[in-house]
């Protein structure tokens, strides 16, 4: 279930029941930003399947290589703000991957694109893999739901308009005394101090 946070642009609508899921409603958080798009903001991308095998933390040096932003393994690591030992060690292994090498001390694209590395590790099949399990575990769910001793009932809806007329009335006088009589037929508490 997603949490929502105060000033979170993801707001709760309603609450799911039986097979139904929780609603949800994006609304547009108060920001007055003159450009939005400029350099340096981060942008919505999607994320390429292959990182989920090789691991997020080596995403970013990547795209700072990819972008020709950096050249070096130290201009690599003050672009990514990581530490000297955590440069050396994802360059190693984007370099072990294929996907980055190092020539004359700076940092270039290999020949390996992120889709030859995804077939050569199979993410594809994971994937359908991952997917059929999830399937196959709600179908399970839905069966489970089905053979529930107490079905859900949908609740009955009138079929013409609704009537305007409240749904309470204020209480004469003598409904008000029987009201007061019943309710405090024992008396208070007694005072504890």
């Amino acid at each position: 279930m997603l949490r929502e946070t105060p000033g979170s642009p993801v707001l709760l609508v309603e609450r799911g029941v039986g097979v139904r899921a929780d609603r949800y409603a994006l609304t547009t958080p108060d920001v007055c930003d003159a450009r939005p798009e400029a350099a340096g903001r981060p942008r919505v991308v999607d994320v390429h399947p292959v990182w989920s095998v090789i691991g997020l933390r080596y995403r970013r040096l990547y795209e700072l290589v990819a972008s020709d932003v950096v050249s070096t393994v130290g201009e690599l690591r003050v672009a990514a703000r990581i530490s000297r030992s955590s440069a050396y060690d994802g360059v190693a292994e984007l370099a072990r991957l294929g996907l980055i090498r190092q020539a004359a001390g700076r940092l270039v694209m290999a020949e390996v694109t992120l889709d030859d590395l995804a077939a050569r590790l199979g993410v594809a099949d994971d994937r359908a893999a991952r997917i059929a399990a999830h399937q196959e575990a709600r179908t399970r769910w839905r069966q489970w739901l089905a053979g529930r001793r107490y079905p859900r009932v949908e609740p009955e809806l009138p079929d013409g308009p609704l009537s305007p007329e409240p749904l309470w009335r204020p209480l004469l006088d003598a409904e008000r005394h029987e009201y007061l009589a019943a309710v405090l037929a024992t008396g208070p508490p007694a005072f504890q101090p």
